[in-house]
């Protein structure tokens, strides 16, 4: 697992997952990857890629399609 950074935005709840902030599974230069919970039910596990930058997201919506292609 990748630790924390100061650096990281704080993220606690998007919609009904709650973000677990100490548990950063993930980073690089597009996005972090936490560790999630659905808030609703707390029982459904998951991680959740947030991006750092809104522009990001056009990018990783273009590359999932070219792989879909594959």
């Amino acid at each position: 697992a990748v630790s924390a950074s100061a650096s990281a935005a704080p993220v606690r709840r998007l919609g009904d997952w709650q973000v677990n902030q100490e548990q950063l599974l993930g980073k690089g230069g597009y996005a972090l990857v936490h560790s999630c919970r659905k808030s609703s039910d707390g029982t459904f596990d998951a991680s959740i890629k947030t991006f750092k930058n809104s522009t990001y997201v056009n990018a990783f919506e273009s590359e999932v399609r070219s792989l879909q292609l594959l």
